[in-house]
């Protein structure tokens, strides 16, 4: 399980790596364009703005599982000096974790069939297009999740909040 989790991440890695590398290329196409010859393309922005939403919610799965996620720890620290275990704790804000993305990706899949007819304009796609990293960036993330987890049923207490 361990290898086709490392294989994921890997992926997720590349794929937002070759997302960097576009949004880059495309920005400075965009800024030469404008500032040098003095005409803008009306698909660059659009395509560094889409390519920036996709690559921030595939690399959300290697975010969850390198625990770097940004944290207000304000519930965690409420609970830790109510005496709530630390075990308990983390696999409580575990699933709130799971929750915010079953939410994610439900809500996605219900702004489909309206995001299948609308169009966006300078690239002359639908908006699906978009929504669809809605739907696989949070699905790919949640192997990472039951990982983190599993680890804490087992006692992993690496797997635990770090302080």
């Amino acid at each position: 399980m361990r290898r086709l989790l490392n294989a994921l991440e890997r992926a997720s890695i590349a794929a937002t790596s070759f997302l960097l590398v576009l949004v880059t290329v495309v920005l400075s196409i965009q800024v030469f364009t404008r500032y040098v010859l003095d005409s803008s393309t009306p698909w660059s922005e659009e395509l560094a703005r889409y390519s920036i939403v996709w690559l921030t919610l595939l690399t959300q799965g290697v975010v969850i599982r390198r625990f770097e996620e940004i944290r207000v720890d304000i519930l965690e620290h409420y609970l830790a000096q109510r005496g709530v275990p630390a075990k308990v704790l983390g696999i409580f804000l575990l699933a709130l974790e799971v929750a915010f993305i079953v939410i994610l990706v439900v809500s996605a899949i219900r702004l489909l069939p309206t995001a299948r007819t609308q169009m966006i304009t300078g690239l002359q796609v639908p908006l699906s297009y978009v929504i669809w990293g809605f739907v696989f960036g949070p699905v790919l993330a949640l192997p990472f999740l039951f990982e983190r987890i599993y680890d804490v049923f087992v006692g992993n207490p690496a797997s635990l909040s770090e302080e």
